[in-house]
């Protein structure tokens, strides 16, 4: 079986931490001086309300983690697993397809955001925009 996924051409991230698609983790990479974080989180690992909250508490236990790259990080989830609309249990075949889905609306709302930089008023045109943007990273019809 072929994946239909789309290859973006950036990687998406949130702060220091990366999306990496092949294989559905979040990446932490830091480097400090002569440190260098790197700490992976398995997204599979996520398909529960209470394995994300889990997740949450490992990672404020360490202390390279700071409370912003904590807030990423959720951010991160929410962007790829819309985490409010899929706190159940998210079967295996589902998380991929939502984890994908995610990410294009991500990277639509990132390129629209940039095109929409210094405006001040939306109209029409800029919601049509918005839609249309949507419909080439394949979120909407």
């Amino acid at each position: 079986m072929t994946s239909t996924a789309v290859r973006p051409t950036e990687l998406l991230r949130w702060g220091p931490w990366t999306f990496q698609p092949d294989n559905l983790t979040l990446r932490y990479t830091r480097r400090e001086r002569n440190v260098h974080y790197d700490y992976e989180v398995d997204l599979e690992e996520c398909r529960s309300a209470g394995a994300v909250v889990g997740w949450i508490a490992h990672l404020a236990g360490k202390r390279w983690c700071s409370d912003a790259d904590l807030g990423l990080f959720v951010r991160a989830l929410d962007d790829l697993l819309d985490l409010y609309r899929t706190r159940a249990t998210i079967g295996a075949k589902d998380l991929r397809a939502i984890a994908e889905w995610g990410a294009k609306e991500t990277r639509a709302h990132r390129r629209w955001d940039a095109e929409m930089a210094g405006r001040d008023v939306f109209g029409h045109v800029e919601w049509q925009r918005l839609d249309e943007i949507l419909a080439e990273e394949g979120v909407r019809a």
